[in-house]
């Protein structure tokens, strides 16, 4: 017999020995604890000793599994003692998710990485994921079924990606489609933000039916060149934002169906038109921003059906004219913006229907001329800004209708002159601004106190170029603002600080508090020599008008004499001695 076959043989003989060995052990042990069950355990020692070695298995402990954040990553949330349910990655994109926080994961937020295409198992078992975004990934592709698993998410953040169009084209090889059918398990998804992208026309009818519970849809910052009738299906849509694309169209068709909206966003496009017919199903519209597009006019009865329209927005576009039918059926409007366009004429009565305007802005546009029913009827107006126009005329009245007026701006206009009692309606203002416009004196009218007895007024006209009498109380004389919570700035105007200007400085120092009403910033212009000097450092008295009892006015006057004096010498001494200049020849 060969020497393996021996070796073989003697080897299997020891195995079949030594499970002979263990089988007998184990029967004693378990004759063992069947005869004594009930007594106390013996200790590992004795069982040593008695050649016993098995471990009971209920005293092993198991270690428990660690959760392992994704690398790059950040986990917070969760109660103490579970899994976190927000994971936050920025700059890395993790291919798969860990398995231990499928059953509490809520939100993922993932930034700057590098994905094109988003498969169906990156989000398997996310079941209770509310929250996901994707931005600035470069994603430019979702495969079928790729968002299958998340029947519980309400927001979807895909901006900063690279998609060019939204169609339901779940074709493999199609790069820069987004196809919203991959969300229709999605049915709690309430807000979809596809903004900075590059998604072009046409979106074809019909492509967002499956978002029918969506109420928060982004568009803002792509290439959209028009709208047509993409947002028909999107019936319970309440907000939606196509600012700063292309749109040079909007279809009278393209918001029929939305008749829950109440935001609408198209801002900052080349929209030089509007249909009537485009707001006319948007019974429930709240909020309107058509600011920086090229709107030239704005067609009657465009907003008659937004009845419950409380903000409107149409700075930076080119309106010329504001009809008194804009705005007749919107009695809760409360803010209008009309600033930086080329408005020249207003109608009368345009803003009375509107009984709950707050706040109205018209700065930087081309009014001249503010009549008396210019601004009827707007009792609860607080802010009315009129800056940077070409104001020159302001009729008697054309604020007496408001009695809740806080903030009046008149700065970088044309005024010359303030009728007297422009004010005196406005018991409410907190501040009234004049800047920079063209005024040099106030009718003295404008000074006196509106119960002033009309004998008074006599008196005072009487006494306008002197200092008043002992015997007549400046304080009875003129009005008095300090009563009036009012901040007044007339500066920046070109104020005569002559004879003229008397009844203004005994106004002005009538008044016991005028530094807290910006009079302190009031700067002379006229005459020269005063020119800079502050208003309220003048006395009113009779020296103002005698010009040549100031030292430095004499002085300069003197000059400027010796100067003209000198000038005509030198030239009637230089064309004399050309007139008896004779040349020898000709030819010289």
């Amino acid at each position: 017999m060969p020497f393996g076959m021996i070796s073989l043989t003697l080897l299997l003989l020891m195995c079949s020995l030594l499970h002979e060995a263990t089988q007998t052990e184990v029967t004693v042990a378990k004759k063992f604890y069947a005869k004594h069950k009930g007594v106390k355990r013996p200790k590992a020692a004795d069982q040593q000793k008695r050649g016993l070695h098995i471990v009971d298995p209920s005293a092993r402990k198991r270690k428990k599994k660690k959760f392992i954040c994704p690398t790059a990553c950040t986990c917070t949330g969760g109660e103490r003692g579970k899994f976190p349910d927000v994971l936050a990655c920025r700059s890395v994109v993790p291919l798969t998710f860990p398995w231990d926080m499928h059953r509490n994961i809520t939100q993922i937020w993932i930034s700057g990485g590098n994905l094109s295409r988003l498969s169906p198992n990156m989000f398997k078992g996310l079941f209770r994921m509310k929250r996901l975004s994707i931005m600035g990934c470069s994603v430019n592709s979702v495969m079928e079924q790729a968002f299958r698993n998340l029947t519980s998410l309400e927001y979807l953040n895909l901006s900063r990606n690279n998609f060019t169009l939204i169609e339901n084209n779940l074709n493999l090889k199609a790069k820069g489609v987004f196809p919203p059918v991959t969300l229709s398990n999605s049915t709690n998804l309430i807000q979809l933000d596809l903004s900075h992208n590059k998604i072009e026309n046409p979106i074809p009818e019909g492509t967002l039916r499956s978002l029918k519970y969506l109420k928060h849809l982004q568009l803002s910052d792509n290439k959209l060149k028009s709208l047509d009738s993409e947002f028909s299906s999107l019936w319970g849509i309440h907000y939606l934002d196509v600012k700063r694309n292309q749109l040079s169209y909007v279809s009278p068709q393209s918001l029929n169906m939305a008749l829950k909206l109440k935001e609408l966003d198209l801002s900052r496009n080349f929209l030089s038109t509007i249909s009537k017919f485009v707001f006319k199903n948007l019974l429930e519209l709240a909020i309107l921003d058509l600011h920086e597009n090229q709107l030239e006019t704005l067609e009657n009865g465009m907003l008659d059906n937004a009845n419950f329209l409380q903000k409107l927005y149409l700075q930076g576009n080119r309106l010329k004219r504001v009809k008194n039918t804009t705005f007749r059926y919107n009695e809760n409007l409360d803010h209008v913006d009309l600033s930086s366009n080329y408005i020249g004429f207003i109608e009368d009565n345009t803003f009375a229907y509107a009984s709950k305007l707050d706040t109205l802005l018209l700065n930087k546009n081309r009014l001249e001329t503010v009549t008396k029913l210019t601004f009827s009827a707007t009792t609860n107006l607080k802010i009315l800004q009129l800056s940077d126009n070409r104001i020159s005329t302001i009729q008697p009245g054309a604020f007496d209708d408001m009695k809740s007026l806080k903030y009046l701006k008149l700065d970088n206009n044309h005024l010359t002159y303030l009728s007297p009692y422009l004010f005196d309606s406005l018991l409410t203002v907190q501040i009234i601004s004049i800047r920079n416009n063209q005024l040099t004196l106030l009718d003295s009218r404008w000074f006196l106190s509106p119960t002033l007895a009309l004998e008074d007024q006599d008196l005072l006209t009487k006494f306008k170029n002197r200092p008043l009498p002992a015997t007549i109380g400046a304080t009875a004389l003129y009005r008095n603002i300090d009563i009036v919570s009012a901040e007044y700035d007339f500066s920046g105007n070109r104020w005569r600080c002559d004879c003229s200007a008397n009844q203004f400085l005994f106004w002005l120092h009538s008044q016991t508090v005028f530094p807290l009403k910006r009079f302190d910033t009031i700067l002379c212009n006229q005459p020269f020599y005063r020119r800079g000097q502050l208003m309220t450092e003048l006395q009113p008295n009779a020296n103002i008008c005698q010009y040549f009892t100031n030292p430095t006015f004499l002085c300069v006057f003197v000059l400027v004499i010796v100067f003209r004096c000198a000038i005509v010498y030198f030239w009637y001494f230089k064309n004399r001695k050309r007139k008896f200049y004779k040349p020898e020849s000709k030819y010289l």
